[in-house]
């Protein structure tokens, strides 16, 4: 009888000890959905326009990397105050008199960027002056080149001889011509039209644009940076190819 007293004994508190480890896990899984993991801190470059500091197109682009926050073309990366929350991240910036471009003071920069690091808003403030802020992740066809996100140029930004096809630098073919007389050697070397500039003929224009109505543009099935480079109006925004206007592709303009 004892040894069955204490049989009993044991296996209800090996039970017992089941049941209360059973409700520690059922507690802490609990508390791990009413209490999701925070998300990291978002990253990345945001465009967004800029009135108070001397930047060409009145556009900047707010590099956020590694706890360090830059405005490309004004202010170098500094260490910035970045907290990130399940809704948001939050970040502090500044810089001081003298350090940004162009700049009538200190510069300070307080913004929030969404959970799903789309949209970045906030206020810059130089000196006195200050102005709210509301940008997009930087991407191919914004208009601003990004160099941080492999951009040699958007829309525009290559030298003589090139022309920029999806933000890269490519170069404009041309033809060169050779004529020799007695005594002399002539050599002409002569430009292709890019898309988008007057022509008179196909042959005039850069491969593969054909000229239409006056125009280069590009025919369907080739590379396009935005819908005014094709011949059809429409480039589509998944493809980054020229594509029929009512062909059901989604243009990007």
């Amino acid at each position: 009888m004892r040894d069955e007293s204490h049989v009993h004994r044991r296996g209800v508190w090996v039970k017992g000890i089941v049941r209360a480890c059973g409700l520690i896990a059922c507690l802490s899984t609990a508390r791990a959905f009413a209490h999701p993991a925070k998300a990291p801190p978002c990253a990345g470059d945001f465009v967004a326009a800029v009135q108070l500091l001397p930047l060409a197109g009145g556009r900047a682009v707010v590099a956020v990397d590694n706890g360090r926050v830059a405005i490309a073309g004004a202010c170098p990366a500094t260490k910035a105050h970045i907290k990130a929350t399940r809704h948001a991240t939050s970040l502090r910036a500044a810089w001081p008199d003298g350090a940004c471009a162009g700049a009538p003071g200190r510069v300070r920069l307080r913004a929030t960027i969404t959970a799903a690091c789309s949209l970045l808003t906030g206020t810059l403030v130089v000196g006195r002056s200050h102005e709210a802020l509301r940008g997009a992740p930087s991407v191919c066809g914004d208009g601003v080149t990004d160099p941080n996100i492999g951009e040699q140029c958007d829309g525009s930004g290559c030298g003589p001889g090139a022309f920029c096809a999806k933000c890269t630098c490519v170069p404009i073919a041309s033809a060169t011509t050779t004529t020799t007389t007695p005594g002399t050697t002539t050599t002409s070397t002569t430009l292709c039209a890019t898309l988008q500039s007057s022509c008179t003929s196909t042959a005039s224009c850069c491969s593969p644009g054909v000229c239409s109505g006056g125009v280069c543009c590009a025919p369907e099935g080739t590379s396009c940076q935005d819908s005014t480079d094709c011949c059809s109006g429409c480039c589509d925004e998944n493809r980054f190819t020229c594509a029929p206007s009512s062909g059901g592709a989604t243009c990007l303009f």
